[in-house]
């Protein structure tokens, strides 16, 4: 699973940003791992099988999105939005790549914006496309040429985007709609440790970023960013600037070796009303390790996996779900799962890893 990851991809807070715990530094000892009995954190869970058509064939899932019982995905192997109900029906998918007036480059993030209820695609190239939420092309915009690349953004307000790159000489911009200017820019890239794309999230109308292998986690204002809180592995602090070697990045075996010597490595942060979740990787340790910890007692509930040999991440959340991505190979283990409902377990049986789409998995939080 960990190169999985690896090659899908590649407190003090502004007055704005609203404090979510008590203290900026998070704690948590996971020197006991072990697997979780599911009903620790979910009520329920059920399969949604994506429907799969010649027209609806993805490669790969590289972001979900969930915006009024419509499921967003992101693959970025072809460049392709894909979209479903809520029960996977296909609905339909944008595929526009090209040099048009309608069309991208490639596509590195998507998002719905909050405010025009509108869904917009991210071009690395420097293009930011508008659709409205049934896949019509609404307007295109070409980013300042200042910034080299593209990679992810989060929205700040209804006037200004986040952007970050780990490539560029600073990581995160901040961009204008008004003026369509860059207005600022922010965390000064001391050493290339791009072995990971960063990531945004947003909760509570406040938008946080982080950066793959870094502990810390920013909320991020017009003005900038702070941090809004940080994770703390005791045993397992490392500063990456000061651990990552100069290697080849064409190199992948040297890429590789690099990846294998890194103590501890964070993949995405989440947050809803009850938990902070973080995904990290352990030096030495095949399965990913999952931190849920619940803001109002300060507790920390640590798994690598669910009862049964179930595999766990969470690849979208919010206050009421966590959505992950099973893998084919594993698709079996699912029947083992006592909180999931009758119809998905008959949904497995039919599961055909060959011909079908991958398949999302919904949990429902107590």
């Amino acid at each position: 699973m960990k190169y999985l990851f690896l090659l899908i991809i590649f407190i003090i807070i502004f007055s704005s940003c609203q404090p979510t715990i008590n203290e900026k530094s998070i704690s948590v000892d996971i020197g006991k791992i072990s697997s979780l009995p599911p009903e620790t954190l979910f009520t329920s869970a059920r399969i949604i099988p994506l429907e799969t058509t010649d027209s609806s064939l993805m490669a790969q899932i590289d972001k979900v999105l969930v915006h009024k019982k419509t499921i967003y995905l992101l693959d970025a192997r072809q460049n392709i939005v894909f979209v479903f109900n809520d029960n996977g029906n296909f609905l339909f998918k944008i595929n526009q790549k090209g040099r048009g007036p309608e069309e991208y480059n490639f596509l590195n993030d998507i998002n719905i914006n909050p405010y025009e209820q509108t869904l917009e695609l991210l071009d690395p190239m420097g293009n930011l496309l508008t659709f409205d939420t049934t896949g019509k092309f609404i307007a295109k915009v070409s980013l300042p040429k200042e910034i080299p690349a593209y990679h992810k953004f989060g929205y700040i307000d209804r006037e200004h985007i986040a952007f970050c790159c780990e490539h560029n000489e600073n990581i995160l911009s901040i961009y204008s709609r008004t003026s369509g200017k860059i207005t600022g820019k922010y965390i000064k890239n001391k050493k290339n440790c791009a072995i990971g794309l960063p990531s945004f999230y947003t909760y509570n109308d406040t938008t946080y970023l982080s950066r793959f292998l870094f502990d810390q986690v920013y909320c991020v204002s017009k003005e900038g960013p702070k941090i809004a809180y940080e994770w703390f592995i005791p045993g397992h602090d490392y500063d990456p600037l000061k651990t990552i070697p100069d290697y080849d990045r064409n190199n992948f075996q040297e890429f590789k070796e690099v990846v294998d010597n890194l103590p501890c490595t964070y993949y995405k942060n989440w947050q809803n009303q009850d938990y902070l979740y973080t995904v990290i990787q352990i030096k030495g340790k095949e399965d990913c390790i999952n931190i849920f910890y619940e803001k109002p007692t300060g507790k920390s509930t640590v798994f690598d996996k669910l009862e049964k040999e179930i595999s766990f991440v969470a690849d979208y959340m919010d206050d009421s779900t966590a959505i992950g991505i099973i893998q084919s190979s594993e698709m079996a283990n699912y029947q083992n799962l006592n909180i999931l409902d009758t119809f998905s377990r008959e949904i497995i049986k039919h599961y055909d890893d060959v011909t079908s789409n991958p398949y999302l998995i919904e949990y429902i939080f107590k």
